[in-house]
């Protein structure tokens, strides 16, 4: 216990489930991902932004991204990935997009790998690079049938959309956000 106070202290975040004020509501359909250092990414559907708080409680940061529908977000290293389900392409964290050359169903997990970004197909796994104008690679699965559902490949996990505020202190003052539906 007093390990997670420490290091609560001094990353400074805190995920909190009562309700606060935010300072960012992401609205319907918002994902969010966490890197392994702390680093959290939100990509708001409604207003096709990303958002990045820093670990080390320094200035967030809101990129504008191209339009967006049904996503997934992960984060690669310290790289936000958004799989843009509707549109079978990659949104990296600097807006550009990769499109993949056979129908994703699945995004990887967040990891610490900041090369490439996994999208699980039903019967392949392709790895699309996260820098450059390399197309991606695709790593045809030995499967005896082909999934055709995201639930097949990530097995039924429910979906982290509860209300929920990320919190951000730092010395006295503080400032929320919101990361789940209002």
């Amino acid at each position: 216990r007093d390990g997670a106070r420490a290091e609560h202290l001094e990353t400074g975040l805190e995920l909190s489930t009562v309700d606060t004020d935010p300072i960012l509501e992401l609205g319907a359909g918002a994902r969010v991902a966490v890197s392994s250092t702390g680093t959290v990414f939100a990509v708001s559907v409604e207003e096709s932004e990303l958002h990045t708080l820093p670990s080390d409680g320094s200035e967030s940061s809101t990129q504008v991204m191209p339009p967006l529908e049904d996503v997934e977000i992960a984060a690669a290293g310290e790289e936000p990935v958004i799989f843009d389900r509707s549109d079978n392409r990659i949104v990296r964290g600097d807006g550009s997009t990769v499109d993949l050359p056979q129908p994703g169903l699945v995004l990887q997990q967040s990891s610490a790998s900041d090369d490439v970004a996994l999208v699980a197909t039903g019967d392949a796994l392709m790895a699309v690079p996260l820098e450059g104008d390399d197309d991606p690679t695709v790593v045809d699965a030995s499967v005896s049938a082909a999934s055709t559902e995201a639930s097949d490949v990530r097995g039924r996990r429910r979906a982290a959309t509860s209300r929920c505020a990320v919190t951000r202190r730092t010395g006295r003052t503080s400032s929320r956000r919101r990361t789940g539906p209002r």
